[in-house]
């Protein structure tokens, strides 16, 4: 019988090379992978005039931008989402900069230059860590919750949950239903009356947000009411959703069809 050792050289030498190929395609795509799971800083969404490094940018569609270690991110006469990992997201509004400091998800800082920002923390996951940096003040949160802080009275409201301010010469805690003045650091009740338009921009978002991720999953942020309404109690807000209408409804006819009434 006649070999052809040449052809099975040939194919012994493409089926190794498959392999090998194979297998940096798949290293690769893992460290991809990890690339994406260890760093936050995801521009989620834009509106108006937003700046990147100076570059006016806009997120459409699919089409996303991320703030690199080091880089700004600056609204004028627009606002701004970050994601900073899958539990949160920071919103900025018009005529505010931030700049990423460390964008890796395990030590998260983001320095506040000017403006207005809220972050909404709304599943706190292992290994994710956010800090504010503003001026000399690091401020760290360890619950859910809705945190707002404002550059020209410079101030922190903690309308849920609670966070950790760091000076170097103090620390204090804050609670829900606070607001600290970060020039004197003294405290006094949180004004809930006070919703601006950037505060009902961020609360609107933030419910069609939660009506495309949040309800099957754990998020908390957004409560059912009945009659198809929700409710956020960080926001001080409540909407109503149709399709919770409908599925409130659904309910309630399938628990009228489990009554008997006995017959005598």
């Amino acid at each position: 019988m006649h070999i052809n050792l040449k052809a099975v050289c040939t194919k012994q030498f493409l089926i190794i090379l498959g392999t090998i190929l194979i297998s940096c395609f798949q290293h690769s795509l893992m460290h991809a992978q990890n690339s994406i799971s260890v760093r936050g800083g995801l521009i989620h969404y834009t509106e108006g005039d937003v700046y990147l490094d100076g570059q006016r940018i806009e997120v459409t569609g699919d089409f996303h931008y991320s703030i690199a270690q080091g880089k700004i991110l600056r609204t004028e006469s627009g606002r701004a989402e970050i994601q900073l990992g899958a539990g949160a997201i920071l919103r900025m509004k018009s005529q505010t900069q931030v700049r990423m400091e460390n964008s890796v998800l395990d030590n998260m800082i983001v320095r506040f230059d000017s403006g207005a920002i809220l972050l909404e923390i709304f599943e706190k996951i292992k290994g994710n860590t956010i800090r504010i940096r503003f001026g000399k003040t690091i401020i760290s949160f360890d619950r859910t919750g809705l945190y707002r802080l404002d550059e020209t009275a410079p101030q922190i409201r903690v309308y849920e949950g609670r966070a950790i301010i760091k000076r170097p010469d103090k620390e204090v805690k804050v609670k829900k239903g606070k607001t600290i003045n970060l020039d004197t650091m003294s405290a006094s009740k949180l004004d809930r009356d006070q919703k601006d338009l950037f505060h009902k921009w961020a609360a609107r978002r933030s419910f069609k947000q939660f009506l495309i991720h949040g309800q099957k999953g754990r998020w908390k942020n957004w409560r059912p009411l009945f009659g198809g309404y929700l409710e956020s109690s960080g926001y001080g807000i409540y909407y109503y959703s149709h399709a919770l209408f409908d599925e409130q409804e659904k309910r309630l006819r399938n628990e009228r069809n489990k009554i008997i009434i006995p017959i005598e």
